[in-house]
């Protein structure tokens, strides 16, 4: 007999339970996309993609309501209201120069025709709305006028009598006196001036003897030159202008002689070739009845002779309808 023995299991050894001993427990995590994976903040769950267009949308948004004017925008429209006030005050009065000339063009051809009268429209409608408001506006610029007006010129004379007295010494004492006479003037004196003048001292040695010699030369030779030619120039501008007067009246005088000479026999040449060729106008006409028409009536007549027997023969063939069905005659 086989007896089948037990095997003794032995005991697991003793573990401290300290958290050093321990394992880490690392559970498996699913594959998650970015999207998927919550972010706590304060207890609220959110997604970072949702946070991320969050917040490029509002930058989009700061970016859109905060419309940017280039300088030249600013530039070209400062220019354009200056023009238009310069062109209401200058225009109006004298239309002698150069630039009124167009403007006048333009407000004779476009602006008075199609801008004004809208303009004069809108002002006739809005008048029994704004006619109400005149004697508020009266009393308003009177009181601009009694009231305020009055006050400020009379605060702004003694200023600048409080100015001129008081303060103006002070400040000539300050600045001048004590800043530019007592500090600013004397280092310069002292310091930079010697570094200064140490440096160019070559420079201004070239500049002094050589090149201003040298420019007052050349600037003597060439009024020299200039007075000796210019009585020469003179001279022969004026003949030349003599001449070319002389030389356009006679040819003028000679063109037209000429012109009257010939004038008869241009009509006459005029009137001959004229007839000339109406004749060969007509003798085209009459080559053309004589050799090419035959042949187009021919060639028409049997386009006719033939679209008049495929008609007849379309004709003679009876249609399907006229005949009945086999179930019919059934």
């Amino acid at each position: 007999m086989v007896v089948n023995r037990k095997l003794s299991v032995s005991a697991a050894p003793a573990v401290s339970r300290t958290p050093s001993t321990q394992p880490t427990p690392r559970p498996t995590l699913q594959k998650q996309s970015i999207n998927q994976i919550p972010a706590t903040l304060n207890g609220k769950t959110m997604s970072t993609s949702q946070s991320s267009r969050k917040s490029e949308r509002r930058h989009k948004k700061k970016k859109k309501t905060a419309p940017h004017r280039s300088f030249l925008q600013i530039l070209f429209f400062l220019v354009l209201s200056a023009f238009s006030v310069y062109t209401a005050t200058v225009c109006s009065i004298s239309s002698t120069s150069q630039i009124c000339k167009p403007l006048d063009a333009y407000r004779a051809r476009i602006f008075d025709p199609y801008l004004l009268p809208p303009i004069k429209s809108a002002i006739q409608h809005s008048e029994p709305y704004v006619a109400p408001l005149k004697p508020y506006a009266a009393q308003a610029a009177t009181f601009t006028h009694t009231r305020i007006v009055a006050p400020v010129s009379t605060f702004i004379d003694s200023s600048l009598s409080l100015y001129h007295a008081e303060i103006a010494p002070r400040l000539h004492w300050l600045l001048i006196d004590q800043a530019w006479n007592g500090f600013i003037k004397p280092t310069y004196s002292d310091t930079l001036h010697p570094i200064l003048e140490r440096h160019t001292r070559p420079h201004r040695f070239y500049y002094h003897k050589i090149i201003v010699p040298s420019a007052r030369k050349l600037v003597y030779y060439v009024e020299v030159a200039c007075a000796r030619v210019k009585p020469h120039v003179q001279h022969y501008l004026t003949n030349a202008q003599k001449n070319a007067e002389t030389l356009y009246s006679t040819v003028e005088r000679h063109a037209l002689k000429i012109y009257e000479r010939l004038r008869p026999h241009m009509i006459i040449y005029l009137d001959q070739a004229q007839r000339q060729l109406h004749l060969v106008l007509q003798t085209v006409v009459d080559l053309r009845k004589q050799f090419i028409d035959p042949h187009v009536s021919k060639m028409l007549d049997k386009v006719e002779n033939g679209s008049g027997s495929m008609t007849a023969s379309s004709s003679d063939t009876p249609s399907s309808d006229d005949h009945p069905s086999n179930a019919d005659t059934a």
